[in-house]
């Protein structure tokens, strides 16, 4: 139950208050066998997020812990309107697309959310 009320806040986050800027902000989520990655790139390219956490077959609670991290950063940075366009990929992506109601993307995009969380990492 406390899941849920978490995904419906992050689902009202998510459709109400990033809404309206004049170009989206891009957050990519990669949800593998153990460990999910999410990256949130302005419209220049440029990262604005990375984070990567292991989710102990809790995928749920991880996602819900990473994106409102990345939401919050968004906000920081671009500011309460500001539109946001989210896909997810990997092996655990379809699940999540169907439970968040956003775009599955095949693994091209992984290879994207990769390259940047390893560039953060280094």
């Amino acid at each position: 139950l406390l899941l849920l009320k978490k995904r419906e806040n992050m689902s009202k986050r998510i459709s109400t208050d990033f809404l309206g800027g004049e170009s989206p902000v891009r957050m990519g989520i990669d949800v593998g066998s153990t460990t999910v990655k999410v990256v949130v790139l302005d419209t220049d390219d440029s990262i604005i997020f990375s984070e990567y956490e292991r989710h102990r077959a809790d995928i749920r609670r991880t996602i819900i812990l990473v994106v409102t991290h990345a939401l919050d950063k968004i906000q920081e940075v671009k500011g309460v309107n500001q539109s946001l366009s989210i896909k997810v990929t990997g092996s655990g992506g379809l699940a999540v697309s169907h439970w968040l109601s956003i775009p599955f993307i095949q693994d091209d995009m992984m290879t994207i959310v990769d390259k940047a969380v390893i560039a953060t990492m280094c």
